[in-house]
């Protein structure tokens, strides 16, 4: 491999790295507000004042903590994917790794998107759009996970 094309290859890896990076913070994000629609639907049939009263400090409290572990686990992202990506240049599995990380990164997201959208149709009804995107989203993570079978394949 060339110096010019290594360093393609490096750069490349870097944006595979952003990537699934930005995939899995939207994931994160999107977890955390369902973990918060799901214990607010809960606190909405508490008919007892003090048990009402505690669920909301305890939704305000998993709000505030959310975050923090939302940035813990970013920061362990950041470092495993870079160094998954970049170890895999000189060993020529880049697209392999990619594949399999977007794969599973995708059927996550669709995954909780569903469990989002089937929560919160009480307050706003499901649509064709939403519908469209969660398709889109099984689309992307079949299809990333077929090319991560096909790339093993190819490289075996």
């Amino acid at each position: 491999m060339s110096q010019k094309s290594s360093i393609l290859h490096y750069i490349l890896a870097y944006v595979c790295w952003a990537v699934s990076t930005l995939l899995g913070i939207l994931i994160l994000n999107l977890e955390r507000e369902t973990i918060l629609l799901s214990m607010t639907l809960s606190a909405a049939e508490i008919t007892d004042e003090s048990q009402a009263f505690y669920q909301s400090l305890r939704v305000g409290t998993v709000s505030t903590w959310a975050w923090l572990v939302i940035g813990i686990i970013t920061l362990i992202m950041l470092v495993g994917f870079e160094h998954m990506y970049r170890n895999a240049v000189p060993a020529g599995n880049l697209w392999k790794f990619f594949f399999l990380v977007t794969g599973i990164e995708a059927t996550i997201l669709f995954l909780i998107h569903t469990i989002y959208m089937t929560l919160n149709r009480t307050f706003r009804p499901i649509t064709p759009m939403s519908i469209a995107i969660l398709a889109g989203e099984a689309l992307l993570a079949i299809l990333f996970l077929v090319l991560f079978s096909i790339w093993r394949r190819k490289s075996s």
